[in-house]
């Protein structure tokens, strides 16, 4: 459960984080890093659920 949180927490940030550095950014634009982070926190907790 805390790495879950921990990652969606992260998640947030960096979706603000980019949503104020691009003012103008478009849904298609900020879907793609958006799915991209997605997918590397998946993988990410995979790898540590293995160990």
């Amino acid at each position: 459960m805390k790495i879950t949180k921990i990652s969606i927490v992260i998640a947030i940030i960096i979706g603000i984080v980019v949503l104020f550095a691009i003012p103008s950014v478009k849904q298609s634009l900020y879907f793609l890093p958006l799915v991209i982070i997605v997918s590397v926190i998946r993988s990410w907790e995979k790898a540590t659920k293995k160990k």
